[in-house]
């Protein structure tokens, strides 16, 4: 199964290791309210297969950068989403430059060097959008999956907009909206 569905037509299509449907609409509430107006530049870091990216040009008419290593994401390849097929450190992504929003979903816990990145995009982004897992789950292939990472998600604070079920894993996942400006 994979970890996303298949956005076709503006519906989604299949089954998927992840609730993706539940915490884009958390996502896509949370932005309405709080970036009501023109156009938005979105950084999707870990973007898969581009199921968010996808939504948020659906939605927002928005322009995102997605970035994964994982080769289905070309296929999300648009006039309004840029792919980057790779991985990024903390240098490539802030040379980015600035966004109205950054989604680090299930993502940091990857990163050798999450401290750096997550500093990079708190400096880069309006909100910040963050899901981490539970520091009960257990993810054996995790690089960063540490109580340091769990402290530094508490420190930065924000609000939880929706709780959904790990990957492969009933532990439930919390996902943050932070307000960085």
């Amino acid at each position: 199964m994979p970890y996303q569905p298949q956005r076709v037509n503006g519906r989604d299509v299949g089954q998927a290791d992840r609730d993706c449907g539940t915490r884009y609409e958390a996502i896509r509430d949370h932005l309405r309210a709080h970036h009501p107006d023109g156009p938005l530049r979105v950084l999707d870091l870990g973007a898969y297969a581009g199921y968010f990216a996808v939504r948020l040009v659906e939605d927002f008419d928005a322009h995102v950068v997605a970035v994964d290593d994982h080769p289905p994401l070309r296929k999300a390849a648009s006039d309004r989403i840029t792919v980057i097929n790779h991985r990024m450190n903390a240098d490539q992504i802030d040379a980015l430059g600035d966004f109205d929003a950054v989604l680090l979903l299930s993502v940091l816990h990857h990163a050798p060097n999450w401290r750096r990145i997550l500093e990079v995009v708190c400096r880069r982004s309006t909100l910040l959008y963050l899901e981490t897992p539970d520091p009960s789950e257990h993810l054996p292939r995790a690089a960063a999956h540490t109580p340091a990472l769990a402290a530094a998600v508490e420190r930065l604070g924000g609000q939880v907009l929706t709780r959904t079920a790990g990957y492969r894993s009933t532990t439930p996942r919390e996902l943050r909206a932070i307000c960085l400006r």
